[in-house]
């Protein structure tokens, strides 16, 4: 058997990295055959321990590049929400193609699933419910976003399967119509137990892109209101620019920029040094 993965990036600095690096693991003892495509070329692509280079679909002739590796199933990673919101249509070939194969999606987060306008709302503003026509009338979206995405839902119905990891993505699911008996629960990925330790000072770790939907504006917030100035948040990932200088400001409004640290990017072997000397793991995501 052979699954070509369509991602936006096999670079570790997005989550699915591990999710997919986990699972080339563990499917190869079955010998299913695992190929990667990308939306888009990376600059950090090349950090990735798939030992491949990784085509991208600008550098492909799609009916070629799917006659050679003749996949039999086709797994979707990707936000279309993304396409949306930006006019690009560069995916819709390989998708009309894939019609011809098996497919599976995986909904990482939300984002797929909840009106597309979500991905570029102001920092700190959300809108996290599935769009209907109420939000037209409303002025929120568009009448020609809202029959692109109402489109886009309606084709993700008819793949074979959708994979999801949590209750939020799934009760938006089920509002949205999509069939239970071809949804399916995937739990957290975690091989075994690992040897950490509780850390011995009051240090607060996040460890995550540095993105509006990651729900770092409600973190720093609450970090504002400990009573205490016995602690440190350390926020580990990659950002834009643009959102870090954001966030720096917030946290010197607040009051706490002395007390937050921005790692940036860190490799998975450099992050166990802070997962070991920290009390508090946060999870502020909002998708």
């Amino acid at each position: 058997m052979k699954i070509l993965h369509f991602v936006r990036s096999v670079s570790e600095i997005y989550g699915t990295y591990t999710y997919l690096h986990n699972m080339r693991e563990d499917m190869s003892k079955y010998d299913v055959e695992q190929i990667y495509l990308c939306y888009e070329p990376s600059k950090q692509d090349n950090k990735n321990v798939f030992n491949q280079s990784v085509t991208s679909l600008d550098q492909i002739n799609v009916n070629e590049f799917m006659k050679e590796e003749n996949p039999d199933i086709i797994h979707f990673h990707d936000v279309v929400s993304h396409y949306l919101i930006t006019n690009d249509t560069k995916y819709k070939e390989f998708y009309e193609y894939s019609k011809r194969k098996i497919r599976v999606r995986t909904l990482h987060d939300y984002s797929s699933v909840v009106c597309p306008n979500y991905l570029k709302y102001p920092e700190g503003i959300f809108c996290e419910e599935p769009v209907n026509e109420t939000c037209v009338k409303k002025n929120c979206i568009s009448k020609e976003l809202f029959d692109k995405y109402n489109e886009y839902l309606e084709e993700i119905k008819k793949y074979d399967g959708i994979f999801y990891f949590s209750d939020n993505v799934k009760n938006t699911m089920q509002k949205l119509g999509f069939n239970k008996d071809k949804s399916y629960y995937i739990p957290p990925l975690v091989k075994e137990q690992q040897d950490f330790s509780e850390g011995k000072k009051n240090n607060i770790l996040f460890v995550g892109r540095i993105a509006n939907e990651k729900g770092l504006v409600d973190l720093l917030h609450a970090a504002a209101l400990l009573k205490t100035d016995n602690w440190h948040l350390y926020i580990a990932g990659a950002d834009s620019m643009k959102y870090l200088k954001y966030l720096l400001k917030l946290a010197d409004n607040l009051k706490i920029i002395n007390k937050v640290e921005f790692l940036g990017f860190l490799p998975h072997e450099k992050l166990k040094t802070y997962f070991l000397d920290s009390k508090i793991m946060s999870f502020p995501s909002t998708c």
